[in-house]
């Protein structure tokens, strides 16, 4: 029913232009008084075709579709489907004769989160569910509450279980073509292989049909010997990898790690241990940049590549088309290839725009189009840039992702090229180093690096001016010594730390606190104490602290340490960052002392601490934007290698956002990368 009143509805649009335009008068007094008489006698029966008072008269003149998408977890998978297909919404808002309004909530694995971000899209009449699931069982049970609903329930990159629900449109790889594809490869290539299996996570129906596949197109010499779930987890697949080789005497010389994480972890292990190709080979999943580097560098056999932002698009198409009263199928199969080392072609990429390439070119029902390459004018002189990202944790995947989109912005409309190749140094410092050797070694233009530690920093830099190569630091702080730093593009982390304890201080004068922090010696939680505590009241007191590494199950392991034996100590938790934050509001929440007695405050302005802020789970957020810096640093990169004098330091900007300034918020979309680049001027 919704979806023919959405079209009955651009009918009449359509119809009331018409009579409209049929019915002008000629003069301007007669369209003064049209338009007068129109605005005293429009409607306001229905809300849902209210559009915002500032909004054009040919943009409320479109029919809008609310979109409700639910995340399964900020890692990087499904970071990147989500940022692409907000790009997408965005380019169907600029070009299509619809708009979309599309809410992005996260899961974060949790059967009972998904299901209540269901019923609250249902509550809130929203038009279709996209659903990126971890259970198929969670699936199914959502399409039964949306089907109760009347509402379109969509299903992307996973698979609802079987059951009464029934989904309006699935949108995913085969799993089980993939699968059979990486079992052929080792059949026609390793046909004596032995095989362990680092599996992802059971329940969501991709590793059972990767399985099915995979062990459905071995050859007859190979085996599966053992197997065990490490959750799509790069820390777990290494612990389980370190496990089986305590005792190794030879039981396997194949690992199958089913994503990019999955193969770090295992890399890691193997390379640690010695037994990496000798005897021990790799064979892989996803085609991301890591993994796909991997294989470039002979550390895997092969990848099977899949594109999560291409299937964005593709799901988009699938979802509006329905809306607007089309047909779609019940299943939609996106593409994925082998790439080895003599096929680096194949690679379908994780480029976010590759969303908008699929919306444009795929047609319901006839698959996604092959893409052509176009050639780039060879006159432009073309800068070669390494970057180094220290982790794939959403902060860091996110800047290089923006990073990445400004040197499309720059390929387009400059005239010089750039050509980044993005490197991860999973926050080890001999990695970090290497990296920086080798980009070195290849005669690159100038590297940036985002470091886990002042220290590398540092000897990076001294290694980069004795090469005569620009070092440039991002997000951090190399320490003090002889390396000379050709500019640092970072937040002003004292006053970060400063606008926090000050928030504090006028709002909470007596709160006692205890700080969960990030990763100690990169220079970023020092300079935050360092402000937050000269900026806190006579009557607040920090009380105790642990570091969290950033990470959301190290603090929540520390709040639920500290609550065994709470007896009041403190009243406030400083989160210094979003993934900290949500550790530490689970702990509270399951302790049932969020608010009462114990409020959080944190850092950074991501979806979730945000959405935290505004749900009053959080007292307030200090916000910044790792895609606006990565404008900036790109402008900042280029202005050097172009001959012109660029700032030792750039400053960042950030502000403090609570329920009620909302609007302070300086947001993390992509595409604020390009905003930057426009509009920073080097020096001011």
């Amino acid at each position: 029913m919704k979806r023919l009143k959405r079209v009955l509805v651009l009918i009449l649009v359509l119809l009331m232009v018409a009579v409209l335009a049929a019915c002008q008068s000629d003069t301007d007094t007669a369209s003064d008084s049209a338009e007068e008489a129109a605005v005293e006698t429009a409607p306001d029966s229905s809300e849902e075709e209210t559009a915002p008072a500032e909004e054009s008269e040919e943009m409320s003149e479109k029919p809008v579709f609310k979109i409700g998408y639910i995340q399964a977890s900020s890692d990087a998978y499904y970071q990147m489907q989500a940022d692409a297909a907000k790009q997408v919404v965005d380019h169907i808002n600029m070009n299509e004769d619809y708009n979309v309004e599309m809410t992005v909530v996260l899961s974060e694995g949790q059967a009972e989160k998904e299901l209540a971000h269901i019923e609250d899209f249902i509550a809130q009449d929203y038009d279709a569910i996209i659903d990126f699931t971890f259970a198929a069982e969670t699936a199914q049970r959502g399409a039964q509450l949306s089907n109760e609903a009347g509402m379109p329930f969509f299903v992307v990159g996973s698979t609802a279980a079987d059951g009464p629900g029934k989904v309006t449109s699935t949108i995913k790889g085969d799993f089980g073509v993939m699968g059979g594809m990486i079992g052929s490869y080792i059949a026609d290539n390793y046909p004596d292989s032995q095989v362990a299996i680092v599996e992802g996570a059971l329940g969501q129906g991709i590793v059972e049909l990767f399985e099915e596949g995979f062990e459905e197109s071995l050859g007859p010499g190979n085996a599966i010997v053992q197997k065990a779930p490490a959750d799509w987890n790069a820390e777990k697949a290494q612990n389980i990898m370190n496990d089986w080789l305590t005792n190794y005497e030879g039981e396997f010389d194949m690992v199958y790690a089913m994503n990019a994480d999955i193969y770090l972890g295992v890399v890691r292990a193997l390379e640690d241990a010695g037994l990496l190709n000798d005897p021990i080979k790799i064979i892989t999943h996803n085609g991301r940049p890591e993994d796909f580097q991997g294989v470039m560098d002979g550390k895997a056999i092969a990848t099977n590549s899949n594109s999560p932002t291409y299937e964005s698009g593709v799901l988009l198409k699938v979802v509006t088309s329905y809306l607007l009263g089309e047909a779609v199928p019940e299943l939609v199969i996106t593409p994925s290839t082998m790439v080895d080392i003599d096929t680096p072609e194949n690679l379908l990429g994780w480029e976010l725009d590759k969303g908008v390439v699929a919306f444009d070119e795929y047609v319901i029902g006839e698959g996604p189009a092959e893409g052509e390459a176009s050639a780039e004018p060879a006159e432009k002189p073309v800068f070669r840039i390494g970057y180094i990202q220290a982790s794939s944790d959403a902060y860091y995947q996110m800047q290089a992702d923006a990073a990445k989109m400004v040197v499309d912005y720059i390929n387009e409309n400059e005239d010089f090229e750039v050509e980044m190749t993005v490197v991860l140094s999973e926050g080890q410092a001999e990695k970090e180093l290497a990296h920086i050797e080798d980009f070195i070694a290849q005669d690159y233009d100038a590297i940036i690096d985002f470091t886990f530690a002042a220290e590398t920093a540092q000897r990076g830099a001294q290694l980069a001016n004795e090469a005569g190569t620009p070092f440039f630091v991002v997000g951090s702080t190399a320490a003090d010594g002889p390396g000379k730093v050709t500019s640092t593009v970072k937040g002003d982390f004292g006053v970060m730390g400063g606008m926090i304890g000050s928030y504090i201080a006028d709002n909470y004068p007596d709160a006692q606190v205890a700080i969960v922090e990030g990763a100690l010696g990169q220079g970023i939680v020092e300079l935050f104490e360092e402000g937050f505590e000269e900026n806190l009241g006579a009557g607040n007191e920090i009380v105790q602290k642990a570091p969290a590494d950033w990470n959301a199950e190290k603090a929540q392991n520390i709040m639920n340490d500290w609550l065994t034996n709470y007896d009041g100590e403190f009243d406030m938790v400083y989160a210094m960052n979003a993934d900290i934050y949500l550790g530490v509001v689970r702990a509270l929440e399951d302790a049932g002392l969020l608010n009462d007695p114990i409020r959080i405050i944190t850092h950074n302005g991501r979806p979730e601490d945000f959405q935290g802020v505004m749900d009053g789970k959080a007292i307030a957020t200090n916000s910044n934007s790792p895609t606006y810096e990565s404008g900036v640093l790109m402008k900042v990169v280029t202005s050097h290698l172009l001959g012109e004098k660029v700032p030792v330091l750039v400053i960042t900007p950030s502000t403090m956002v609570d329920i009620d300034t909302p609007e302070n918020l300086l947001g993390w979309e992509v595409d604020k990368g390009v905003v930057a680049y426009q509009e920073y001027v080097v020096g001011e």
